[in-house]
């Protein structure tokens, strides 16, 4: 993905304005690399969603540990697809809420399938699944 076309992109004068204010604060000399990844991630999150493909990607989920049987129901789901996940870390973010990130990697059927499982629980407050974007290596093709 080296290769590069010149194209032309014409964008609002606000969304101009706050790129150019987020690159001045993060350093960034490219527009194009910052528009480049955007698209790529914006790609890469609506595939995943419609194509069956092998998908590497992160899970993030909060939720309220004492809110009934969550606790109890979070963990049965991800023994029951232990296939998937790859692992976990869990940090207390107040005294009720707990923000758990779940490394999976699988086919996106059992991925799509984890994550609307771990959505139908009572309980849990936030989940978003940010799929890594994984290019082809050449050399095993």
């Amino acid at each position: 993905m080296n290769e590069r076309i010149k194209t032309g992109v014409s964008l609002p004068k606000e969304i101009i304005r706050i790129l150019d204010e987020y690159m001045k604060l993060t350093g960034l000399k490219s527009r194009s690399k910052v528009l480049s990844d955007a698209v790529l991630n914006f790609i890469n999150e609506q595939i995943w969603l419609e194509t069956e493909r092998d998908i590497t990607g992160v899970l993030i989920v909060v939720y309220n540990e004492k809110r009934g049987d969550t606790v109890r129901r979070f963990l049965d789901v991800q023994h029951d697809h232990l296939g998937e996940i790859v692992a976990t870390m869990h940090t207390h973010v107040t005294h009720d809420k707990c923000l758990e990130v779940i490394l999976v990697k699988s086919k996106s059927t059992y991925i799509r399938r984890l994550v609307g499982e771990i959505q139908n629980i009572t309980g849990i407050e936030y989940t978003k699944f940010v799929p890594i974007p994984m290019q082809q290596d050449s050399k095993h093709d």
